[in-house]
Order: structure tokens, then C-alpha cells, then sequence
């Protein structure tokens, strides 16, 4: 296989307990043609310490004067790569040794692909689990953006032309979901895709910067989401009111024990995104219905409803209704209260 250049790119902020395992699965991959970029955003622990104390032509140590945020110190690892490609890295995770391999592999062979990610493993705190997102071909994930971000950030590996051609780079705005409003822009002019192979484990359940800005910002969070929904939905020529478009934000949500303000606006907007792609056919309208009636189940979990109110309102507004939804639709609702009571 032709090796070009692959720049690797990992934004570090206090990552002295884990930035030793992250960097070494890197600079142990099967595929050598690499440069790693590190970009330390003020860290006031041993992180650069213990980068500094490898010596490998490959790394390259880029440091903000000061803490500057996520957004930022990704859109300087955009601007330092000097690589065909750009493999997102977090400090805390652990990359398998063929990752890179696997992934620029298909990316030569696949050259209508802008952006691949892979399935991943879930460690750390919680049971390791594998993760095996049921969409991953370009139409589903486009899709499935519409309502939820279906892609593992640090899983991904980029086309830089692709970013270079359109100007496309992190949002300063987004001090979460930088990654969700990334491959929203992507969508609208390439194709994304995963990979259906374990190729990272994701660390999952410590406490992190991300962890605290999401709790101490959460209305901020929902109403970033809510103008990456919009921004998608404009996008694609699908026309919400105001109000309904508000709704649709309070609806598909990741929080969970969020209230929609009005159910009935509910059946509309779902009745509208039906009509919508029937009459222009953007998608599959098959597959159109099959990804909304599962990101309508995920969103009826999150929803502050009883069990009952939860099924009641599935019943009514999907299109392939089946008595396993209804069970876990019980399952996870029972499930969450247990958790929250003990």
C-alpha cells in the first residue's frame, strides 16, 4: 500500500495520567508514515513533561500560550498538519496498532469518502463494552446528523483536502459538540462513513473538562445542539416554524428527563419530516423512515413521561411500530429510576 503522510492529531489539557498510553499506541502502529501532533492547551500537570520526554522525529509539541479551549486547539492541529490525512486522537484514549493502517487503506481505495470513523471500545470507569453503531454507510449517517451524532470523534480520520477545499473548521462558539457541528459541514459536501472494525478504545466515565462544562452549561449545550439541528435542517430544505423547530430541539435531545413543551407540535413535526423526504425524495425513503422511527425511540427514553405516556406516545408517531420497541422503550425507562433512586 503507497504510505502518504498521516498527521495524528491529539489536543492534551492535564492528561498526565493517561497521555503516556495514548501516545505510545500511536507511535506504535503498523503504519509508520506519521506525524503526531500535540497541542497542549495550558496544562498545569506533568502532560508536557512527559511528552517532551520522547525522543521521536514523528512527535511535533505545539503550545497555546494560555488555556484557550477545545475549539481552538483543534482548529490549530487543522493548521499545523502537513499530512494527506488527519487522524483525531484524545489524550485519554488508546488507539489498536493496525487503526491507521485500516483507515487510510480504505480511504486510498475509497477516494469518494471524505471521513471515516470505526466501531470502538468502551473503557475506564464502566464494564468495557463494544460499541456497534447500527448506521454507518454515507446515506445513514447523513441521516442520522439530522438528529444525533452518530460518529465516535476520536475514531475519525479525515481527508485534509476536503477541509482545505471548503474552508471547513471547528467553530469557536462550540465549547461542546465541536466534533457534531464538524461532521454536519462535512456532510453537506462529502460522504462519511465507518468502519466496521474495532480500531479504538474509548475511555469512558473519568472526570474530564468536557464532563464539567456539560454540567455547569447544560441550557448552553442544548441550545448549541439546537442550532447544529437547524443549520442541518436548513440545509436540507425541510421548513419548521419557529415554534417547530423548538420543538423538534426539546425532542431530539440527549438529556435525559427533558420536556417537550407541546406533544401535539410533536405529531406535526414528525408528519412534516415524513412528507417532506416522500415528496423530494432526498433519501431512501425507506431508510428515511427506519432512522427516524430509531431516533424517535431514542428521544422518547430521554423524554420526562411516564412509561406509560412514553409507549402511548411511540405508538403514535412511528411508522414501523414493534412490540420490542415497547419493551425497551419499559426496559430503559424502569431502568433509569432504579439507577436514580439507588
Amino acid at each position: 500500500m503507497n504510505e502518504p503522510l498521516v498527521t495524528v492529531f491529539m489536543p492534551v489539557y492535564n492528561s498526565e495520567q493517561y497521555i503516556k498510553e495514548a501516545l505510545e499506541s500511536i507511535l506504535n502502529q503498523t503504519y509508520k508514515n506519521l506525524e503526531i501532533v500535540l497541542v497542549d492547551d495550558g496544562s498545569t500537570d506533568r502532560s508536557v513533561e512527559i511528552i517532551k520526554s520522547y525522543h521521536d522525529d514523528r512527535i511535533r509539541l505545539v503550545q497555546n500560550e494560555k488555556n484557550m479551549g477545545i475549539p481552538y486547539t483543534r482548529n490549530v492541529g487543522l493548521k499545523e498538519a502537513k499530512g494527506k490525512y488527519l487522524a483525531i486522537m484524545d489524550s485519554d484514549d488508546i488507539a489498536m496498532p493496525n487503526r491507521i493502517e485500516r483507515q487510510i487503506d480504505y480511504l486510498e481505495k475509497n477516494p469518494d469518502i471524505d471521513a471515516v470513523g470505526s466501531y470502538y471500545i468502551q473503557f475506564g470507569d464502566v464494564a468495557e463494552k463494544k460499541v456497534t453503531p447500527k448506521y454507518s454507510k454515507p446515506e445513514e449517517l447523513k441521516i442520522m446528523l439530522m438528529f444525533y451524532n452518530p460518529i465516535a470523534n476520536p475514531s475519525a480520520t479525515i481527508r485534509m483536502e476536503t477541509l482545505e477545499k471548503h474552508h471547513i473548521k471547528y467553530n469557536l462558539d462550540f465549547f461542546v459538540a465541536q466534533d457534531y457541528q464538524l461532521w454536519v459541514q462535512l456532510a453537506k459536501v462529502g460522504k462519511l462513513e465507518i468502519l466496521p472494525e474495532f480500531l479504538l478504545k474509548y475511555r469512558f466515565g473519568h472526570e474530564n473538562i468536557s464532563k464539567k462544562s456539560n454540567r455547569e452549561k447544560r441550557e448552553k449545550r442544548k441550545r448549541l445542539i439546537g442550532r447544529i439541528h437547524e443549520d442541518m435542517l436548513e440545509f436540507l430544505g425541510v421548513g419548521f416554524t419557529k415554534e417547530e423547530l423548538n420543538v423538534y430541539n426539546e425532542f431530539f435531545t440527549e438529556s435525559y428527563g427533558s420536556a417537550v413543551s407541546n406533544i401535539t407540535t410533536v405529531h406535526t413535526v414528525i408528519d412534516k419530516l415524513k412528507k417532506w423526504n416522500k415528496d423530494t425524495q432526498t433519501f431512501d425513503h425507506d431508510l428515511f423512515l427506519s432512522i427516524l422511527d430509531d431516533c424517535i425511540l431514542l428521544a422518547i427514553y430521554h423524554q420526562s413521561l411516564t412509561g406509560k405516556e412514553k409507549v402511548a406516545l411511540y405508538k403514535q408517531i412511528t411508522s414501523n411500530r414493534q412490540a420490542k420497541d415497547y419493551v425497551i422503550i419499559l426496559l430503559k425507562h424502569y431502568y433509569h429510576k432504579m439507577k436514580k433512586v439507588i
